[in-house]
């Protein structure tokens, strides 16, 4: 892209930031590319006389299109003359010149009225466009910019006062040698160019986030330290040939509940759903399994057909979540506190379901159990579901979360991306880069700098420097922002609530390419894409006691899935691609069955004692599936430790950004306060997992950090406006 000479100095990026003039706000001034920058100042204020014939002096002799003589188009007169006691206007039948090489949503230029006759200037930028009334109506501006709010210059004074200040503070960044030469390069790695926003890692929040921000007309630079983004989202081929594994996630329910991901419709982006048969099975030893089925009358026969009125229980439960499907998914994943989803709940609730919902959030798993339910089927569907997190049955919020759980497996499945988990990060991409929104991998963010107690930049391990105009959106488990930033920078509360910042239980989680399907004894399990294996609730208690202990389970609780069976596309045919995966403490004190030599000095493991403990994983399945190590072809194995080294988010095998329980959500996430997204760092906001609402692939954290940012954008455009006035 070439640069705008402009006396010695090649300029390919000028940002003009929060600028009020004249009672009206210019967000931003870009100056980009040859001869893609004109102003057309009616006046120019007096301290501006050195400026404007500096710059007058320093553009005379350009014949590449130099700031202030921007070439018009169909050989029309195109230029504006700077100096004098006024400015002459454009005369053009130019429209305007891409700004930013091309990028969507912003433009510099002029605009003339037809013949010749003046027309006024026109600066259009991402979040504000200045505009003269002779350039265009109001309607076409919102025809033309939908998703860009614009304030108008009312007359030929104020149109002026607006160009004038930002020629002023133009001349001001570059003699004082504050703005970016140099673009984002891999040849050129120590400088990049300014950018509204950074996004530190390309793990779902992180894209959900860029996208936000890119919907709005911001220039995204997303920043991932893997080879490929995704975060814990990706597949791989682990295994074996013509196998298709998903290296962390797999199972997406709260992707296709969350209101933030439907707003991006990736399936306009290449994303397309597939199911299995029956969503979720809980077999057990002597007597038919438990199964949800896609439909809720299916659910409720089976559970029924062991436990008569354990299908109205369950029924009852779907119901009251069926009927606020509208309402529910937003307060749960919308900002905290949840004032308008919350009204809105408020209308549609009566008192009673009020207190219903307020004794839930409240209640453990094992007291809506025997509250609810005669028979084992129910309780376990939903105590498994709760430990997909870490929340034992005896815990608060179990019992709300595993009817969160319940409630959107029976209204959306647990649908998984047809191709692999890579699939939902790749449409995110795509969606993203068609709002010319960019990812660099193998960039690992290791500083956010800070100036005047604002985040401005972030350095990368190769020595990247991005400059930032607005905000920094850190996709990191809550405690590495003390490392990108530095202690100094925090209040002592944060300090000491990152320092206590728990990650949650660690996993081991193996996957499995098999020359057929599992063999379960009972053949209705081989038709769920998600399987838990457990014996009972009591044997779920045990295993979570044991985690807190620190004792690796003596009987770990295993979700298993069934790739193949949901998504045909994952293995060959008459295979079964698979995963199975169960918590396990973060520092390991010892084994619960005795049968791990230790000791464990430092909590950590090495690869036998992984392996062995695998071992132990499959034995769980095959006495429910007799012959399943006779199916497998190859194994790939994930340990404490390894997840980490794959990705940094996943710290000891913590899957879900820090653990689930109550002292750890809402006024608690990440440390105590409002559970917002912003940070004591003015334009830096935490965007991931660590965040409200915490862990599983819905996009919420990042979705709502984006709306932080571009609130206090706003605010910061407002209160420099009611300054100045």
């Amino acid at each position: 892209m070439p640069g705008v000479p402009f006396g010695g100095l090649v300029v390919d990026g000028l940002v003009v930031d929060g600028l009020v003039v004249g009672g009206l706000v210019v967000d931003e001034l870009v100056v980009d590319g040859a001869g893609a920058a004109a102003f057309s100042v009616n006046r120019v204020p007096a301290k501006n006389a050195a400026a404007t014939s500096a710059i007058t002096t320093s553009t005379a002799a350009a014949t590449t299109g130099p700031v202030g003589m921007c070439r018009g188009g169909r050989g029309a007169r195109g230029g504006v003359r700077v100096g004098g006691r006024g400015i002459s206007s454009v005369s053009s039948n130019h429209v305007g010149v891409p700004a930013r090489g091309g990028c969507s949503g912003g433009w510099l230029g002029q605009s003339a009225g037809d013949g010749g006759e003046p027309g006024g200037v026109a600066v259009f930028t991402r979040d504000i466009v200045a505009w003269a009334p002779r350039f265009c109506s109001a309607a076409t501006m919102n025809e033309r910019f939908a998703h860009t709010p614009f304030i108008g210059a009312a007359d030929d004074a104020e149109r002026g006062a607006i160009m004038a200040a930002a020629l002023e503070l133009f001349v001001e960044r570059v003699f004082s040698g504050t703005l970016v030469t140099s673009p984002i390069s891999p040849s050129n790695p120590r400088t990049g160019e300014v950018v509204d926003a950074v996004v530190i890692g390309a793990g779902p929040n992180g894209l959900v986030a860029a996208n936000v921000l890119a919907d709005h007309g911001w220039d995204v630079l997303v920043l991932e330290a893997q080879p490929e983004p995704g975060g814990a989202v990706r597949s791989a081929a682990l295994t074996a040939p013509g196998f298709v594994n998903d290296v962390f996630s797999a199972f997406f329910p709260l992707a296709a509940a969350s209101p933030a991901i439907q707003r991006l419709r990736l399936t306009d982006h290449g994303l397309r759903w597939c199911h299995a048969p029956a969503v979720l099975a809980h077999p057990l030893a002597d007597r038919p399994a438990a199964m949800l089925e896609r439909d809720l009358a299916g659910t409720a026969a089976n559970l029924d057909a062991s436990a008569p009125g354990d299908g109205d229980a369950w029924s009852d439960l779907a119901g009251r979540w069926g009927a606020l499907d509208d309402v529910l998914p937003r307060l749960l994943f919308g900002p905290f506190p949840p004032l308008r989803a919350g009204l809105a709940a408020l209308r549609r609730l009566r008192p009673a379901d009020l207190a219903w919902l307020g004794r839930l959030a409240v209640l453990p798993l094992r007291r809506l159990a025997a509250e609810r339910f005669a028979g084992e089927g129910g309780p376990l569907l939903l105590a498994g579901s709760a430990l997909h997190a870490d929340l034992s049955p005896e815990a608060p919020p179990s019992a709300a979360f595993g009817w969160v759980m319940a409630g959107i497996a029976q209204q959306h499945g647990f649908p998984v991306p047809e191709g692999g988990a890579g699939a939902l990060a790749a449409a995110m991409v795509r969606r993203l880069e068609s709002r010319a929104g960019r990812i660099l991998c193998d960039q690992r963010v290791e500083r956010i700098a800070i100036r005047r107690g604002r985040a401005v930049a972030v350095e990368t391990a190769a020595g990247m420097v991005v400059p930032v105009r607005r905000a920094i959106v850190a996709d990191v488990l809550a405690p590495r922002l003390l490392e990108l930033v530095g202690t100094e920078h925090f209040p002592p509360r944060w300090r000491d609530g990152l320092a206590r910042f728990d990650p949650g239980s660690a996993t081991v989680k193996i996957d499995w390419a098999l020359d057929r399907p599992i063999p379960w004894s009972d053949r209705a399990v081989a038709r769920a894409g998600t399987v838990h294996v457990t014996a009972s609730l009591d044997e779920l208690s045990d295993y979570a006691h044991q985690i807190a202990l620190g004792l690796l389970p003596s009987h770990p609780f295993l979700v298993v899935g069934q790739m193949t069976t949901a998504d045909p596309a994952r293995s060959p045919q008459g295979t079964e691609s698979a995963w199975a995966y169960t918590h396990v403490p973060q520092a390991v004190r010892g084994d619960a069955a005795g049968e791990l030599g230790g000791p464990w000095p430092t909590g950590a493991w090495d690869r036998d004692q992984a392996e062995r403990f695998a071992d132990r994983m499959e034995a769980r399945i095959e006495a429910l599936a007799p012959g399943f190590r006779s199916t497998i072809i190859a194994r790939h194995l994930l340990y404490p430790g390894r997840f980490e080294q794959l990705d940094e988010n996943l710290v000891g095998g913590a899957v879900y950004g820090g653990t689930a329980q109550l002292h750890q959500q809402l006024l608690f996430r990440p440390v105590a306060g409002l559970a917002r997204p912003e940070t004591p760092v003015r334009g830096l906001f935490l965007g991931s997992a660590s965040a409200h609402p915490g862990g599983g692939v819905h996009g919420a954290p990042g979705a709502n950090a984006a709306r932080a940012a571009l609130l206090h954008h706003r605010l910061r455009l407002r209160a420099n406006y009611l300054e100045a006035s």
